[in-house]
């Protein structure tokens, strides 16, 4: 289940040191919701999120910032906001609980992992 969510992390860049939309918004200064209080909602988001952008063309003729405009739309569609997709991104890497429960909502996608 691990191998899942990092695997969806990496996606994301978000273990490779890219998170989302940094340089896009100027929101990044506000305290963010606390990653620990995430709602099952939030869970699902991000799962189906994150299995969207796994799922993109991983190819060198996509330039860093068509993906990162590919990856804000799969954000918008799902309802989440960089800042809070990346800080539940954040805290999967050491919330065991948030690892579970992101890592079956990830299951439960259509043509998600089985």
């Amino acid at each position: 289940m691990k191998t899942i969510i990092a695997s969806a992390l990496v996606a994301t860049g978000l273990i490779a040191g890219a998170p989302i939309a940094a340089a896009q918004s100027n929101t990044m200064m506000a305290e963010p919701q606390a990653a620990t209080d995430v709602s099952d909602a939030e869970v699902e988001s991000f799962a189906a999120a994150a299995g969207e952008m796994q799922a993109l063309p991983d190819d060198s003729s996509t330039d860093a910032a068509a993906k990162q405009q590919q990856m804000l739309a799969i954000l918008k569609k799902h309802n989440m906001k960089p800042e809070r997709f990346n800080a539940i991104g954040k805290a999967l890497q050491t919330d065991k609980d948030l690892q579970t429960r992101v890592g079956t909502a990830m299951q439960a996608q259509p043509g998600g992992p089985e």
